[in-house]
């Protein structure tokens, strides 16, 4: 059975979490399983719940990583076990995106006759600390092949 799932780490990360408020971390704890999915095979897709949540996806693949909110190291993460890789968490937003959409043979990835849509960070995502990533200056923006944003 092939198994694509939509996830919104800041969901998790950015209100207060039912852990946080009622005690319930075994609540938590069974919820948002990121890891089992992607462990499993699934397809796991990430995005926000914007307007609701941040829509960033800079601090969306960190929360990912961190399950934390980014920048907020004294906060201890929700169900750490479900934390996602670095390759993981681009892929969410690449790879997994695409084919959860029903794309993969057009998007998700650079490459000739793909869709040309990409973004270029000031640091590496698979190699930055994701704390750092969550903050890390957007250079380039390509939609459909054309430069949407530049960092002069």
């Amino acid at each position: 059975m092939e198994r694509r799932v939509c996830s919104r780490p800041t969901a998790l990360t950015t209100r207060k979490p039912i852990s946080r408020t009622t005690g319930r971390a075994d609540r938590a704890s069974r919820g948002f399983r990121t890891r089992d999915i992607r462990d499993s095979g699934g397809t796991l897709a990430l995005g926000s719940d914007w307007p609701i949540a941040p829509y960033d996806a800079r601090a969306i693949m960190a929360d990912a990583q961190l399950r934390r909110p980014a920048g907020t190291p004294d906060v201890d993460p929700i169900g750490p076990a479900q934390t996602l890789t670095a390759r993981m968490a681009l892929e969410g937003y690449t790879t997994h995106a695409a084919a959860a959409a029903g794309q993969a043979a057009v998007a998700g990835r650079i490459a000739v006759g793909m869709h040309a849509d990409l973004t270029a960070f000031a640091v590496d995502p698979l190699t930055a600390p994701p704390d750092e990533l969550a903050d890390a200056p957007v250079l380039l923006t390509v939609v459909a092949g054309g430069v949407g944003h530049r960092t002069a």
